[in-house]
Formats: structure tokens, C-alpha cells, sequence
């Protein structure tokens, strides 16, 4: 929850409020069901200066309301007759129902059994291809799937169903493949979009499920495009489970229909102006809310956003308001590490200043479980997490990024139920920021698929570092996004460290144009432009342009990017360099999303230097690994660590 500050109170100003809000507005964040939030509501309505009670149109917009039950009406289930229907099969779905699922769509004119293409990037983050990929061997170029106008069905096994490829897929993973087929299914102009997950994945039968109550509350964000969620106990019995024609029986309704009336009365409240529409936006919440009582498993997620927002304009509209949920920083925060990088989230707490976090962790379906042992009932919380984890250790025991990802998000939902006073979310590398917009048909938003689940949580904070694109933090809901220069730090380090002498900057690439601006005129260097083409997925650049040999001859050419993979496009601009008359060849680089193996890694850090690379910088986003004797003094990991501090609070 935002913290409220004291203000001191403006002369002539209304009516002094109740010294009782503040405390109010904390109850109403501790709500456990929503008649409570209803009560809480009213009381805070009643504490409200008497300027801001509107007396007989509460009373209309409640009788308004109750004539009006939107979010209520029943979803029409069905799926076309058969026609015009793309039929998606995640990784876990068995062969048996494959093969029935097919022979029932030759039976249906205008239903198809759908192709996509699944793969993890270097980064470790899945990526949905719709359609048949570039087939390499051949040099034959991809075929995207046209889901326009059509109705998409997306089915998706459990761990346990699966067969082959998906006996590597965790249950984070899984889901993350069956939500980006909806995601690129929406964004490329399908008609409705369905969903069929496992039975596991269904909060209403598990309850105490973690990953259950956090895709589920997901799926019922309206702005997600889903239209109908669907859970079934085994795809593969009876046979007409995934007949296409009598469509697929309801499992769990998505809560986004239901929650309309809610969402409008949420909106009314985001955008009051004066102390009367809040009263009004108040009466109208306690109405839609007290028709949702089959919903109960969502209230504590109703009750933050309705804290969140309410805190929000209380402050602004009430000067000198007493707080009742005044926060402290310092020795009072706690800071949990996920397992990806706990040597960063060490040093965050010891520039903070403040207590690293004990957890312990269970595995459910390959998904850590994590639970608190610090207490941190009205403390604030630091959750610390990347997308990667040690390339030193064994391979079968790392965590996918979506793992790690779901890992981070029950470590923030865990300490909001357990009274943290706000909750921070660092994610120096966010997963799938590379996904940041559709670029091509058969691929959807995948960064704002992930921007939704956090949001989903409600943390009231998120700090990234050097995201891909600086249009990434607007696909947050919450306005508390703040981002960490990668460039700057790395920069600032190696003047500091090396001098600025004969120094110039190279950026590869538009991308990293728009990732450094202001930065060469902050630390007065001159700038040498490259540009470089991407042509697939493969992740595969060439470098087509950079600069001319009098910007580079005799210079130090610091070679900024945000982050490394294979470094075979890195290789090509050192070689150019080197080859233009460069005198020493820096490379800074953000994120270390090299392989993920030791030996490739120092393999890839060697051929960079082969190529002419002098240094090379690194920050500690992701975790860079040991590094062997002939590596240490061509290698230097830089923290990021002060920088992060410094934009948490």
C-alpha cells in the first residue's frame, strides 16, 4: 500500500479530517472477504470531511447499481458451430487427445488443428511463434498462421500429461506457452480467444495452490483478450472432450466479465477530481462488491487496488491528513532474494542498509513454492530476482525463467499476506523484455503478458534495469516504475576507473541509440552510430553500418549495448573496429545473457576478445559465473547494486 505522508494543513482549507482515516483506510488494506471491504468502505466514507458527503446521490447511484448489474449476466459458450476455429496444442498435450482432436477437426468445415513454434531464447524466456518457423536447413522463410477473424482454441496439458519435448517444461513454462498463443492469437486480430487448462490450474478445486490463485487471477484481468477459461481433469478422456462442434463445458468462468461493474467503479475512483466523486465511487464500489460474494479469493486482490487508488486520492484531496500507515525505511526493510542472484540481492541489502530475508522454498510440478521465516508485518519488502540463475550449477536443477519469475511473485504475494507495509519488486532482467512488441505476424507482446502478471499481484513497486525498450515500464499498470541506466553505471565506472582520454562511445544499433541518449552529452563524449538488422527469431544480427575510419582511428571505443547473447554480433563490431584503426575496444553490456553453460560461456567470452575485444564489462543483473584464470583480467563485473537502491524508495 502507498505509504501517506503527513502534510501539514493549508489555511482555509476544509474541515480537519477525522485523526481515524488513516487507520481506517489500513483496515480496509487488511480485508480478507468482500462484505469487509463493503464495511470498511462505509466506515471510510463516514470519516470523510462532512464537505465531501453527498447525501441523496449516494443513495441514487446505489438504487442506479443495483438496476444495473453489470459483470453479472452469464457468458454464451459455444464455438461457432465448428466454423472458422484454430485449434492451438500446447507442448503437455498427450498424443492421444492430439489425434482425436485432429480427427475431429477434418470432421468440422472451417476447424483446423493450428501449427506454432516453441522455443527458449538464451535469455531463457519462452517465445510463441504462430505458424511453421524458418526452416534453417533449407533457407525457407516463416509461414505465420492467419487467426483473423477466427476463433481460437488453446489447450494445454499438465507436466504430467506431457510426452517428449514437454517432459522439459516446468508448469511456469507450460502456462507461459499456452498465455503468449493467446496473446499473439489477440494481437493478431483473432475473433474470441479460449483457453483449456489443466484441472491443476483451476483456484476454485485448489484453493491453497499458489500458482493456482496467481493464474487465476491473471486470467481475469479483462485486458488480457482471454474470453472463456476452460479447466479439464485429463484432456485425453472422455472422447468428446475436445469436440469442436457442442463446444468445450465451462470449467471456471473468467473473473473479468464478473468483475465489470467493479472495474467501473474502480475507474470512477481513478478519476475523481474532488472529495464528492470519491464518496460517489465509494457507494458504488460497496454495491458491485456485495453481488460478488462467490468470489472471495479475489477480495484481498480488490482490496489492495481499492487501497491503492483510494490512498492515492485521499492525500491529494485531504491536506494534513493523519497517517495511520506511515512507513519506514532503513533498518527496518526486509530484502528477499529469489534464487537466481543472491549475491546482488545481498548487496542491495547492504546498501540499504537493511535485513536480508530468510525463506525456504518447496517444489510443486518443477515451480518453486516459496515461504517467509522473517517476519515482516508492517515492513517494508524488497523482493530481489532475475531470469537466470548460476551457469555453474547442474543443469537439471536450474529453474526456467518463468519459474523463477512465478518465484518472485509468490515471494511478494506471500509477504503482502503477510502485512508487509509496501512491497518493491526488483527485476534487473525482466523476462521476456526482449518480446516488447509485435513485429512481425505470428508473435504477440510477450513483455506485456509478463507487465500484467506482476501487475496482477499488485506490488507497489517495480524497479527495472536498461529494459530492451524505454517504451517497456508503460506496460505496468501501476505508475511506481522506476528504471536503473545500465549504461550510465557502466560508464561512470569505467571513467572513473580508466579516465576519459581519447575516449568516444559506440552504440551498434538504433536501439541502443535510444537506450543512451543524453548519455554521451552527460559525460561529454563524441558518439560513432552503427546499425545492425536482425533477420528471424533465431536471435542472429549482422552489423551493416558503423561509422567512418576517422571516428574510430587511434580512439578508445567504449561499445555500449544492453546485453550479450551468443556475442557473435558483438564480434563483428569489434572486428570493424579494430580493422578502422581503433586503439582499445571496450564492450559494456547490461545483462550477461550469454549460454548458459560455463564452458560456452567462457568459450563466447574468448572469442570476443579473439576478435579484438581489450575488456569486457558486465554488470551483475544476471549471474555471470566463476571465471577462469586467462578469463579475470579481460572480464570485470561491475554492481549495480547502489543504482538499484537507489531507485527503490
Amino acid at each position: 500500500m502507498s505509504r501517506i505522508r503527513q502534510e501539514p494543513a493549508s489555511p482555509g482549507a476544509m474541515n480537519p479530517p477525522s485523526p481515524n482515516l488513516g487507520s481506517a483506510i489500513e483496515r480496509l488494506s487488511a480485508s480478507k472477504s468482500l462484505q469487509e471491504i463493503g464495511a470498511r468502505l462505509q466506515e471510510v466514507s463516514a470519516l470523510l470531511p462532512k464537505e465531501a458527503q453527498v447525501g441523496p446521490v449516494t443513495q441514487a447511484v446505489q438504487a442506479a447499481s443495483r438496476n444495473e448489474p453489470s459483470g453479472l449476466r452469464p457468458l454464451a459458450f459455444g464455438l461457432d458451430e465448428g466454423k472458422n476455429v484454430s485449434l492451438f496444442l500446447g507442448s503437455a498435450t498427450p498424443e492421444s487427445a492430439r489425434r482425436r482432436a485432429e480427427e475431429e477437426a477434418a470432421r468440422q468445415p472451417g476447424a483446423r488443428i493450428a501449427p506454432h513454434h516453441f522455443q527458449i531464447f538464451s535469455t531463457g524466456d519462452p517465445f510463441v511463434f504462430l505458424g511453421v518457423p524458418k526452416n534453417k536447413a533449407t533457407g525457407e522463410k516463416a509461414l505465420p498462421e492467419n487467426v483473423a477473424k477466427r476463433t481460437v482454441v488453446v489447450v494445454q496439458g499438465d507436466v504430467q500429461d506431457g510426452e517428449n519435448e514437454s517432459a522439459k517444461f516446468d508448469r511456469a513454462t507450460l502456462v507461459a506457452e499456452a498465455l503468449q498463443i493467446a496473446t499473439a492469437a489477440r494481437e493478431n486480430d483473432a475473433k474470441r480467444v479460449v483457453l483449456v487448462l489443466p484441472a491443476s490450474l483451476d483456484a476454485s478445486r485448489h484453493p491453497e495452490d499458489r500458482l493456482a490463485k496467481l493464474v487465476g487471477r491473471l486470467l481475469s484481468d479483462p485486458a488480457l483478450g482471454v474470453d472463456e477459461v476452460h479447466f479439464r481433469e485429463a484432456l485425453d478422456t472422455p472422447p468428446a472432450a475436445l469436440r469442436l462442434q457442442s463446444g468445450l463445458r465451462p470449467g471456471l468462468v473468467p473473473l473479468g466479465p464478473k468483475l465489470e461493474g467493479a472495474t467501473a467503479a474502480l475507474q470512477l475512483l481513478h478519476a475523481a477530481t474532488d472529495l464528492p466523486s470519491v464518496q460517489r465511487a465509494i457507494a458504488r464500489l460497496g454495491v458491485e462488491l456485495s453481488a460478488l460474494s462467490a468470489f472471495e479469493h479475489d477480495a484481498r486482490v480488490i482490496a489492495r487496488e481499492v487501497v491503492r487508488t483510494l490512498t492515492d486520492k485521499v492525500t491529494k484531496l485531504i491536506p494534513g491528513l493523519p497517517s495511520g500507515a506511515a512507513g519506514q525505511i532503513g533498518d527496518k526493510t526486509v530484502v528477499f532474494s529469489g534464487q537466481s542472484n543472491p549475491a546482488l540481492a545481498k548487496d542491495v541489502a547492504a546498501t540499504l542498509k537493511a535485513e536480508l530475508g530468510s525463506s525456504y522454498v518447496d517444489f510443486h510440478g518443477g515451480v518453486p513454492y516459496p515461504s517467509l521465516v522473517t517476519k515482516v508485518k508492517d515492513r517494508p519488502v524488497v523482493v530481489v530476482q532475475t531470469s537466470r540463475e548460476d551457469p555453474g550449477k547442474a543443469q537439471d536443477a536450474r529453474n526456467s525463467s518463468m519459474g523463477l519469475l512465478v518465484e518472485a511473485l509468490l515471494l511478494c504475494d506471500a509477504a503482502k499476506e503477510a502485512g508487509a507495509k509496501d512491497v518493491s519488486l526488483v527485476l534487473p532482467y525482466m523476462p521476456s523484455a526482449r518480446s516488447d512488441k509485435k513485429d512481425q505476424d505470428g508473435v504477440g507482446t510477450y513483455a506485456k503478458l509478463v507487465a500484467r502478471w506482476i501487475d496482477a499481484v499488485g506490488v507497489n513497486s517495480v524497479v527495472l534495469v536498461e529494459p530492451h525498450d524505454p517504451h517497456v515500464p508503460y506496460f505496468f499498470g501501476t505508475r511506481n516504475i522506476r528504471v536503473v541506466s545500465g549504461a550510465t553505471v557502466l560508464a561512470k565506472h569505467i571513467i572513473e576507473t580508466t579516465g576519459s582520454e581519447n575516449l568516444v562511445l559506440v552504440r551498434p544499433d538504433a536501439g541502443a541509440q535510444k537506450r543512451t541518449k543524453g548519455l554521451a552529452d552527460a559525460l561529454d563524449l563524441p558518439i560513432v552510430d552503427g546499425e545492425k538488422s536482425r533477420a528471424g527469431n533465431d536471435e542472429k544480427a549482422s552489423v551493416d553500418a558503423l561509422g567512418s575510419k576517422s571516428d574510430v582511428d587511434g580512439k578508445r571505443c567504449l561499445v555500449i549495448d544492453d546485453e550479450i547473447a551468443t556475442g557473435g554480433t558483438m564480434r563483428q563490431v569489434c572486428e570493424r573496429l579494430k580493422g578502422m584503426g581503433a586503439a582499445e575496444v571496450i564492450v559494456a553490456v547490461s545483462h550477461a545473457n550469454m549460454p548458459d553453460t560455463l564452458e560456452a560461456r567462457h568459450e563466447s567470452m574468448r572469442q570476443l576478445r579473439a576478435s579484438g575485444a581489450d575488456k569486457l564489462y558486465l554488470l551483475d543483473t544476471q549471474p555471470v559465473g566463476a571465471l577462469p584464470a586467462d578469463l579475470q583480467s579481460f572480464v570485470t563485473v561491475v554492481s549495480a547494486a547502489e543504482a538499484i537502491s537507489d531507485r527503490i524508495f
